[in-house]
């Protein structure tokens, strides 16, 4: 079926292909671009929203549109063009039923939208909409992304990692290098890089571990936008430019990228869904716990910097992740995740987060209890029911995965969970048998 985002009211005979939407905001409107097959633009005594029109040749979509201010000369043969002056309704009806009855009209026009789309630098998908804001509202010049780096001991890896910070193709950044009482050379080279550029600040301090050193980050951040970089990892050079963009088309407050893990000997294994996605706040909660798409990773995200104005992480605990990035997605109106592996994560066989199951499952566990209780406050039935889903899985996890004492206590633990939270009421008959009858595996 083909859908247009409007629709003449006397063009009733194709009704069940043309689809009226009335009037959308823009965040409405960004969902719907991968829903329909042809965008209108009919208007007689308002100017067309021009990055409407941009939106739409970029993505290689049919578009009808009048001879209104400078639209034709933006969109040139990349759409269809009615005359507002000369028998409006009847060509406008006449052009949507032929776009709707004729693919091979509608797939013709929208490759020559794609063409036009890209004849002109400015224009291009990958950064249009950052050269077009910075020409329409000169405060975007000042939009400042504080890209934030906890540095602790990583003297082989440090300079990668802000070599493709500071060759980001967004150049508009506050970097800063937070050396959380590092050992070794770190905190030396933190400075070093600082002299070689001077949108680098170092903030040197006694080791507090990543909560602390991620929030002293942003106490000194003055950006509007808000990135997280481990230092052991790095970007591909076009991230946060990527990201800006995407987060100017969907109007979203958090946008992910897709990840990748990457090894010493240079090879990568993506590890995100290759799915793309805009979702609500709370539904990106949901995502966050059942899809490896926005994950609870604080570093793949670009945020705006006013989600976390009462927001920090708890500092002497990891899982810090766990704790904390699902406050901010909830208070988001809309998050995006942009399924292209930008994010680069560094394994080795140091890291925290191998191995040390047996130490560090407790803080998991806490976490995602804080989160039960801070939904149960929100009135937030279904991402409640989604975190107990979370604890007792984890639980399990942890008892299959560890061979001690502790797969006692964890028994003992689960059959706790049970009797406070109950099983999840939104969840399959299947799974709640099968998380009831765990009850009784002996330990």
């Amino acid at each position: 079926m083909q859908k247009f985002a409007f629709s003449s009211k006397n063009d009733e005979k194709n009704s069940d292909i043309i689809k009226c939407q009335k009037r959308l905001s823009t965040a409405e409107m960004a969902k719907k671009y991968n829903e329909f097959d042809v965008v209108v633009m009919p208007t007689i005594d308002e100017e067309p929203f021009g990055l409407v029109a941009l939106e739409t040749i970029a993505k290689g979509m049919a578009l009808i549109t009048t001879n209104s201010g400078a639209i034709p000369e933006v969109v040139g043969e990349g759409a269809v063009i009615v005359d507002k002056n000369s028998d409006f309704i009847s060509n406008l009806a006449m052009q949507m039923e032929k776009l709707a009855v004729d693919s091979d009209y509608r797939n013709e026009l929208g490759k020559k939208a794609y063409s036009m789309a890209r004849r002109v630098v400015a224009f291009n998908i990958d950064n249009y909409y950052y050269r077009l804001v910075n020409i329409l509202d000169t405060k975007c010049s000042q939009n400042t992304i504080s890209v934030i780096v906890p540095v602790y001991n990583v003297q082989d890896q440090l300079k990668k990692c802000v070599d493709s910070l500071i060759n980001q193709s967004y150049t508009n950044l506050e970097i800063i290098l937070v050396d959380d009482g590092s050992t070794d050379n770190s905190g030396l080279m933190c400075d070093e890089l600082a002299g070689l550029d001077q949108r680098i600040r170092v903030i040197h301090q006694n080791n507090g571990g990543l909560s602390a050193a991620r929030n002293s980050g942003l106490d000194i951040a003055t950006g509007e936008y808000i990135f997280f970089v481990d230092s052991d990892d790095y970007l591909d050079l076009s991230t946060l430019e990527k990201l800006m963009n995407h987060m100017s088309r969907c109007n979203a407050d958090v946008v992910a990228c897709g990840f990748a893990y990457t090894y010493d000997e240079k090879t990568e294994s993506p590890f995100t869904n290759p799915s793309p996605g805009i979702w609500s706040g709370k539904e990106a909660v949901i995502q966050m716990m059942t899809n490896n798409n926005l994950c609870t990773t604080a570093w793949n995200k670009l945020y705006k910097a006013c989600l976390w104005k009462d927001i920090r992480f708890p500092k002497g605990r990891v899982h810090e992740d766990e704790a904390t990035t699902y406050k901010v997605l909830y208070a988001s109106n809309t998050v995006a995740y942009l399924p292209e592996c930008l994010y680069k994560y560094y394994q080795r066989e140091n890291t925290i987060m191998k191995g040390n199951l047996e130490k560090r499952y407790k803080d998991y566990l806490m976490a995602i209890e804080e989160r039960i209780q801070y939904f149960a406050g929100c009135s937030e039935q279904r991402l409640v029911d989604n975190s107990i889903l979370v604890l007792l899985e984890y639980t399990k996890y942890v008892y299959r995965s560890i061979q001690s004492k502790e797969r006692g206590c964890l028994k003992h633990q689960y059959n706790k969970y049970i009797k406070e939270y109950g099983i999840p009421k939104s969840i399959r008959a299947r799974k709640k048998i099968a998380l009831l009858v765990w009850k009784y595996v002996k330990a």
